[in-house]
């Protein structure tokens, strides 16, 4: 018989149960393992069988001739002496038999001894018996299977397996379900698929033979709902590029009543992407916050709700609200609509009412600070930086002439009544930030610097009228 092969270690289970705590082994993957196992157990117990007996003694007629040198054979046939222990300056002839380090040794040559290991490298000693490892010997003296296997390193649940009665058994000790078990236990097509709950829509699926034949199975509204409802997933698309839908479809939830025809998605206790859009021409690197390939997400912004719509861009523009309609509104009231609305309410119960007098009903934010704010009054608020800028190294009148006049039409009169300021206050307007004129014409105002600038004109003229006054005092006292 040949020698068992050797065991070949594919997987370690400990690891793998340490890497997986939630998912169950893999039947393939032990029932791969115990067949490694398989073939070098079988083996080895049937040569070991051939040469021990149950008592542990070498079984009778398994030494053959074959199996001794021709010295050996001559010392057997020789006379042998017990000496016991070895010893050294000892006079040994043939067949003289000693022990040394728990060994039996047989005297081949006559000689006086004098170191062991030099007379037994010199070829004087024979091995009679050469001792067996301590993992050896606690083997041979293993009385059951599951002391066997303890000795050979298996784990508790591995000789649990070996225990197993049978393969249900088997399978409770992997952890697989019962459902798993009816599963594997299914023995047609058919039978399987009727235990995961497939429909007849979803059976249809499952046999088809190409994708077109799949999405013939589905090409109906009814059919493509069947199908969602085997829990299955269609890979490329229901349908193949689009699906219709008779009822409402659900994500993480059952019902509800707010939703007739439409998509509802729970994502649970869970804050971060509720929707994700994607783009393959997408890598803005903003990983921090998103997958580079995301250009757009829509999320809950923290735990109490709110709608976070976020957009992504590696260019300028991170998101962009269009509202197109068909019908201008110019109404300037209370009732005034327009292309885009926002619409800022308060709760009531379990209503909605209008927000509360100063409330804020619009903040536009750059990364967190506050910018622009308008509230529930009408009024607009706009931060100006930690400097209110003042313009008192200027005719303050005289720059808000210049900017009406570089802003104006070229047919305004006030182009021709100031054309001294065209030239000479330009670059000043400029330079303090009141305007960025554009070749098209279409020159931008900053509002706040005008403010500022308004209020220093104020303050100018103000000043001027002060100093009028007390002239006018003086002279009428006089």
């Amino acid at each position: 018989m040949p020698q068992p092969p050797a065991y070949i270690r594919g997987q370690n289970l400990i690891d793998y149960a340490a890497a997986n705590p939630d998912n169950p082994y893999p039947s393939a993957l032990v029932e791969t393992e115990f067949n490694e196992i398989k073939e070098t157990l079988d083996p080895t117990l049937a040569n070991l069988a051939l040469i021990q007996r149950d008592d542990g003694k070498l079984i009778n007629g398994s030494v053959h001739q074959d199996s001794f040198s021709t010295a050996a054979l001559a010392l057997i046939a020789s006379t042998w002496t017990p000496k016991g222990l070895w010893a050294t300056a000892t006079n040994y002839v043939v067949g003289d038999v000693v022990e040394e380090s728990a060994t039996g040794y047989v005297c081949a040559t006559a000689h006086t001894s004098g170191t062991f290991a030099t007379d037994h490298t010199a070829g004087k000693w024979t091995v009679l018996s050469p001792p067996a490892s301590a993992f050896v010997l606690t083997l041979l003296n293993d009385v059951d299977a599951s002391a066997f296997l303890t000795t050979l390193g298996f784990s508790t649940f591995v000789k649990t397996l070996v225990d197993d009665a049978d393969a249900s058994a088997f399978l409770t000790t992997l952890g697989i379900t019962t459902f798993i078990k009816t599963l594997f236990d299914d023995t047609t097509a058919a039978a399987a698929r009727a235990t995961l709950g497939s429909t007849s829509v979803g059976d249809a699926v499952f046999v088809a033979a190409s994708a077109a034949a799949a999405r013939t199975a589905i090409d109906s509204p009814s059919n493509a709902e069947a199908l969602l409802k085997t829990g299955g997933t269609v890979s490329g698309g229901l349908v193949g590029t689009s699906a219709t839908f008779s009822a409402a479809s659900f994500i993480g939830d059952t019902a509800n009543t707010f939703n007739t025809l439409g998509l509802t998605i729970n994502q649970g206790a869970n804050t971060n992407e509720l929707l994700s859009f994607k783009s393959s021409d997408v890598a803005h690197g903003i990983t921090a916050n998103t997958e580079t390939d995301t250009f757009g997400a829509v999320r809950a912004r923290s735990s109490n709700g709110t709608l976070r719509i976020a957009g992504f861009c590696e260019d300028v523009i991170g998101l962009e609200l269009v509202g197109i309609h068909t019908n201008d509104n110019a109404v300037k009231s209370t009732s005034g609509l327009a292309a885009i609305l926002i619409n800022g309410q308060l709760k009531s119960g379990a209503s909605v009412t209008g927000l509360g007098a100063n409330a804020n009903i619009l903040a536009v934010q750059t990364d967190g600070t506050a910018r622009f704010i308008l509230d529930a009054d009408g009024d607009s608020h706009q931060d100006v930086g930690t400097a209110w800028t003042n313009f008192d190294d200027h005719a303050d009148v005289a720059l808000l002439t210049a900017l009406s006049v570089h802003v104006s039409s070229e047919a305004d009169p006030i182009k021709g009544n100031f054309a001294q300021f065209l030239d000479y206050n330009r670059e000043t307007l400029e330079r303090l930030r009141l305007v960025t004129f554009n070749e098209d014409g279409h020159h931008f105002v900053n509002m706040s610097k005008l403010s500022m600038l308004l209020v220093g004109a104020v303050r100018q003229i103000s000043g001027r009228m002060d100093a009028l006054e007390q002239k006018l005092l003086l002279l009428t006292a006089a």
